[in-house]
């Protein structure tokens, strides 16, 4: 008997829509070509070419990953970064082409954690190096993490850092290809690359700055000339588009113009136009050293020597005084200059003493050494030698485990030539007697001083050292001259450093050249003229200057110090002084600061204060429409209450509609029923189009009820909330964001704006 009902009610509805039609009037020639015009407006964009658009984002991933890989010693880390960034673009390209969410998710995931496995195997120890590093990937991740902290531009590419660069180039990447790509916005994609541009702007090493930043700029340009050429293709259409010997043609042209922009930004960049001169400069101002105190310093071996020598091992020296503090001499002021192939870095001086060096775990950039060096041979890394102060150091990046290197020294004068010499001191050697006149109690020596320079000096650090205790920790403090008259007639007592800095400043009272040298005396023995160096054996030390001879160490102790009753026993290997706990000289090592403008702090900080900001518009952007379509929902909703149901049915299937719109399956030109092949059956959906199809054009447009409305609406909530649940979390909230659905609204002439009109787009 239902089913009877149903055929009645169905043949009903067939002749009530068929009479309909019939008494419309066929629309006119003008009402079809209008018609005709506005479905061309709601045309789909023609898809891009995937591999135009990944080129165009692919030249400012390329700038970014030149960036990146400039943090890095050496060639390789820059290849790596590039090609990581591609290979995210590559990622991005593949998973567009997945139907299947799940497969495109797992093509993300898995295809960019490939990317830093990759890096890593190819480590440059070999395949079997790299294999084990990736059985070892978070420790040597967790080693990468904290050599960050210590280790400045340019670093060694660790197997840890492969990694780390591959994920985030491989992420950037992709990003950049996803949204040129997928979400058709090539302009939006070359952005992407920007902020990590920026980041790694201020970390590359000065002498990498100006090459990097104009190789990147090249990258950007041909990005731009790429993406116009992209927005012709779009405009015109891929048959009516420009070739692709009309492209080549008018890059060949443009290349002058690079040329001359290049050119530009490199005068401009030697200039002081873009970085005028620092009202303060750091690196010409010397500085306080800084010391740990023995007891906080982990032991382990730093270094091994073999020599015929004892020491002591030279790092630096301190050299300026200021009246109160000897002070480290401004970095602006070294001399640094590469070791010759022939390894002679003082022609003046015959080689004497060798010393072969094996480093452990020193670290740093500065490598131990001999007084008065006069050559020096290694194998690996290049190393630069500064003459003012003699110090060896690494000319680019970190001193690495396993280091080996020789240094040939002259020998230490003898007192006879010492005696005899003719004591005159060169006009660049002037500053290093520069001092406060002395104190009562050395004037008082200086006047009872017999014979030469030498025999004055040798006269005055016998009579101080005969005087002053021992006492306190090594730690770098204020020796003004009122200390060194305290330790000679009032006190009489001086932690190691005040004994050191006193001598200098008695040698410069003298007339005679002085500085405090410092770094490593003595050692453990551990073969046959081999001698193990641990932080333990830190010192400082006098430095003197004599004609002939240049400068050469005098080490000496005091014959007293105050008794140490510590559980840990004595710390200094000299059975004629008992030390304090901390009596070993602590070590200085000078970092270097970088050179930095006042502008380029500006610009620094401007970034830093516009970049929440900038992240705050992005996430505005990104949110408003998920805002804009509650507020559209809401005015719609409240439109259709103050109407008869049929309004209230139009916008509960407008809503149903727009939805599918976002998730991508919108065909907004198809009537209810003919969707209903375009979604899986389903029972509610199929009662939605035929309560709308009646509600609106069928047998039930003169009777539909409040019942029917509150019906619809219960159906339209329903599938909506049933649809999203059944999809990915990520591709729901894309759809969340959708603009998709508010360009192109399934029933654009409902709502508020067109109060009045009831029809729904079919």
């Amino acid at each position: 008997m239902t089913m009877v009902n149903d055929e009645q009610m169905l043949e009903e509805l067939e002749r009530a829509a068929a009479h309909h039609l019939e008494e419309q009037p066929l629309p006119s020639d003008e009402e079809i070509a209008k018609e005709v015009e506005e479905l061309e407006e709601w045309e789909v964009e023609p898809p891009l070419p995937p591999l135009r658009v990944g080129l165009v984002v692919g030249c400012a991933v390329a700038a970014a990953g030149l960036m990146v890989g400039s943090l890095f010693e050496g060639f390789v880390p820059k290849v790596h970064a590039i090609f990581a960034g591609f290979a995210g673009i590559a990622i991005a390209a593949q998973a567009a082409r997945r139907k299947s969410a799940l497969i495109a998710n797992l093509t993300i995931v898995i295809g960019i954690a490939a990317i830093g496995l990759i890096l890593v195997v190819s480590y440059g120890g070999g395949l079997d190096s790299g294999l084990d590093a990736v059985t070892r990937l978070f420790p040597v991740i967790r080693e990468a993490r904290g050599a960050s902290r210590v280790l400045r531009p340019p670093a060694e590419f660790l197997p840890g850092y492969r990694a780390i660069v591959g994920w985030l180039m491989g992420c950037i990447g992709f990003m950049a290809g996803w949204v040129g790509i997928e979400m058709r916005r090539p302009i939006l994609g070359m952005l992407m690359p920007i902020p990590l541009m920026v980041v790694g702007a201020i970390s590359v090493p000065p002498t990498q700055k100006l090459p990097v930043a104009l190789a990147g700029l090249v990258l950007l340009i041909v990005g731009l000339a790429m993406l116009s050429s992209l927005q012709n293709l779009s405009s015109a259409g891929e048959g009516s588009a420009p070739g692709l010997r009309y492209e080549l043609n008018r890059a060949l042209k443009a290349i002058p113009l690079i040329g001359l922009l290049i050119l530009l930004m490199f005068f401009a960049a030697r200039s002081n136009f873009l970085f005028p001169p620092p009202l303060y400069d750091p690196v010409r101002e010397a500085v306080r050293p800084k010391a740990i105190p023995l007891s906080q310093v982990q032991d382990r071996v730093l270094f091994q020597v073999r020599s015929r020598s004892t020491g002591p091992w030279r790092l630096g020296l301190l050299d300026v005084y200021d009246g109160d503090e000897w002070l480290i001499p401004a970095f602006a002021e070294t001399e640094l200059e590469p070791v010759p192939k022939s390894g002679v870095v003082d022609s003046e001086l015959d080689p004497a003493i060798r010393a072969d060096f094996l480093v452990k775990g020193i670290g740093g950039a500065v490598l131990p050494g001999l007084p008065n060096t006069v050559g020096i041979v290694a194998k690996g890394p290049k190393l630069a030698y500064d003459p003012r102060t003699g110090s060896i150091r690494l000319a680019e990046g970190q001193i690495r485990d396993g280091l080996t290197y020789q240094v040939a020294a002259a020998p230490l004068p003898t007192e006879e030539g010492l005696v005899a010499t003719r004591f005159e001191i060169p006009r660049r050697l002037q500053r290093f007697v520069e001092i406060p006149d002395p104190p009562p109690s050395v004037a008082r020596l200086i006047s009872e001083a017999p014979g030469s320079k030498w025999e004055q000096l040798e006269h005055l650090r016998r009579a101080f050292l005969e005087t002053v205790v021992a006492a306190g920790p090594g730690t770098p403090v204020a020796v003004p001259p009122s200390k060194v008259e305290d330790m000679l007639s009032g006190s009489k007592e001086g932690s190691p450093f005040e004994i050191v800095a006193a001598q200098a400043m008695l040698a410069r009272w003298l007339g005679i050249p002085a500085r405090i040298g410092y770094g490593f005396d003595g050692g453990e023995k551990v073969g046959e003229g081999v001698l193990e160096v641990r932080p333990r054996h830190g010192a400082s030390w006098l430095e003197v200057w004599f004609p002939g001879f240049k400068w050469f160490p005098l080490i000496g102790s005091p014959l007293r110090a105050k008794a140490n009753l510590s559980a840990e026993g004595p710390t200094n290997a000299d059975p004629n002084i008992v030390p304090s706990e901390d009596i070993g000289v602590q070590l200085y090592v000078p970092l270097r600061i970088q050179d930095e403008s006042v502008l380029y702090k500006q610009i620094q900080r401007i970034l830093l204060l516009l970049l929440p900001i900038l992240l705050l518009v992005l996430a505005v952007y990104f949110t408003w429409p998920a805002l804009r379509k509650q507020i559209r929902r809401s005015r719609r909703r409240a439109w259709a209450a103050g109407l008869d149901p049929t309004a209230r049915i139009e916008v509960a299937y407008s809503e149903w509609r727009d939805l599918c719109t976002d998730f991508g399956v919108g065909y907004e030109h198809e009537t209810p029923l003919n969707f209903l092949d375009r979604i899986v059956e389903d029972e509610e959906h199929y009662e939605l189009a035929w309560l709308v199809t009646r509600g609106l054009w069928g047998d039930m447009r003169t009777r539909v009820t409040a019942e029917d409305a509150s019906a619809a609406e219960e159906l339209g909530r329903a599938l909506r909330r049933r649809f999203a649940q059944a999809q990915p979390l990520t591709l729901r909230a894309i759809a969340a964001v959708s603009r998709l659905s508010l360009k192109r609204p399934y029933a654009p002439d409902i709502g508020p704006a067109e109060r009045g009109q009831t029809k729904v787009a079919a």
